[in-house]
């Protein structure tokens, strides 16, 4: 069993720190292809008899590998969302408007700091597209909840509607909206169903380095961010409650998300956090494969 010990003086990761593409495990390759390329428009990067990596023409930003007798558990823990941060609004627009012309389902949502809409993929995989609007107003932490005002200073909830129509007037009739997600799309973050918030803080906080954003028993939910990141990096919830556990393998949905580091002392910081903290490391040949305490992967790589 890994044990934590919190140490929040070895300091925070590089605010240079990134997150990377998300490893699945899916039962129809093929389909999941079919899926990220024609609806959602992200390119096809490779491609081998039972393994695919997607993203938007650079890095990875999904990897996929197939097993066709992967089953879904709905109250295990694991990953709630992968969100794809679009560089500006027009780009959300594009790639909404382009969901509606293919009239899949999804769930515009302004969180006022962000506009956004969420849909699950074919195989039940639920993926985030957004766009940071920090320009629309500010939000805070107080200790009940959430604080959400918009820029006049009017106080908000937290996910209200998004008006799309206001949203499509970022596009003219000469925009093309069937055109892949622009390069410079990222994973802005992943948010994890957990079965602790307190061991899951300790462990993204203390042992990876991440900056605590917020701490929400009300919610159910805590997050972790880095400065300058205008939305949270790593989020958190127990929506699965406090007994849910991983998913017996072969399972479908995420083997683990990555963590790209910039400086290689970070790198040998946080292998002293992780191995004082005896949580086991797996050397991969894209870097160190570690498991939170709650079994959730994540696979630590180092920019070359």
């Amino acid at each position: 069993m890994s044990i934590i010990h919190p140490n929040t003086s070895t300091g925070l990761l590089s605010p240079g720190t990134r997150l990377g593409y998300v490893h699945y495990t899916v039962a129809d390759l093929e389909k999941q292809i079919t899926f990220y390329t024609q609806i959602l428009g992200l390119q096809l990067h490779w491609k081998t008899s039972n393994e695919a990596g997607l993203g938007a023409g650079k890095a990875d930003l999904i990897r996929f590998t197939e097993d066709k007798t992967a089953t879904r558990y709905e109250q295990a823990t694991g990953l709630y969302h992968q969100a794809l941060l679009l560089p500006n609004r027009k780009e959300l627009a594009r790639a909404i408007a382009r969901l509606f012309s293919y009239r899949y389902p999804n769930s515009p949502t302004d969180h006022t700091i962000s506009q956004t809409t969420y849909l699950e993929d074919p195989e039940g995989n639920t993926i985030e597209l957004l766009a940071d609007t920090p320009e629309e107003g500010t939000w805070e932490v107080l200790e009940n909840g959430l604080s959400v005002r918009d820029n006049q200073g009017k106080e908000r909830h937290m996910s209200i509607a998004l008006d799309v129509e206001a949203l499509f007037r970022q596009l003219s009739p000469a925009d093309d909206i069937h055109q892949p997600m622009p390069a410079d799309t990222i994973t802005g973050h992943v948010h994890l169903y957990v079965n602790n918030l307190h061991t899951a803080m300790a462990f993204y906080r203390d042992v990876l380095g991440f900056q605590k954003q917020s701490m929400m028993p009300k919610y159910k939910m805590a997050d972790t961010t880095l400065p300058g990141f205008n939305v949270h990096m790593i989020a958190f919830n127990t929506w699965k409650g406090e007994n849910a556990r991983p998913a017996p393998s072969p399972a479908l949905g995420m083997r683990y998300f990555t963590v790209n580091l910039t400086i290689i002392e970070d790198r040998k910081k946080l292998v002293e956090r992780l191995t004082h903290s005896q949580i086991a490391l797996i050397e991969t040949s894209e870097g160190l494969l570690v498991n939170d305490p709650i079994g959730n992967g994540v696979l630590i790589t180092l920019a070359s």
